[in-house]
């Protein structure tokens, strides 16, 4: 793949995030009246609003799904990291933990936290 494939896929990862998150905030705000939720709201929610707190549950959970499995991969790869490989994405992170450390306390030693 080149960079532009490698830009294109974080574009359309980004784009599937964002109609899952303007989902689920359209979802809130039919809902958000109700929080704190307790048992007894919840079993006096109408039709409605049981299906907007459905539909609130389904898109935080493929807003998480569509973040780990393809906008982090899609990220990694946009920043020359190489293909995402699962098993080594602890190791990945953790490398550009180190460099935005480094980064951010300009010239410490990566590694090495900043003590204040």
């Amino acid at each position: 793949m080149n960079a532009e494939d490698y830009t294109d896929k974080l574009k359309e990862a980004i784009q599937i995030c964002e109609i899952h998150n303007q989902r689920m905030r359209y979802a809130i705000e039919k809902v958000k009246h109700h929080f704190p939720l307790d048992e007894g709201k919840y079993q006096n929610l109408s039709f409605d609003d049981l299906s907007y707190l459905d539909q609130l549950i389904f898109r935080f959970s493929k807003l998480q799904d569509g973040m780990g499995t393809r906008l982090f991969p899609a990220t990694l790869e946009n920043w020359g990291e190489g293909p995402y490989v699962r098993e080594g994405a602890e190791k990945r992170v953790f490398r550009l933990e180190i460099a935005l450390q480094y980064t951010f306390h300009k010239g410490s030693r990566p590694g090495r936290k900043r003590i204040h």
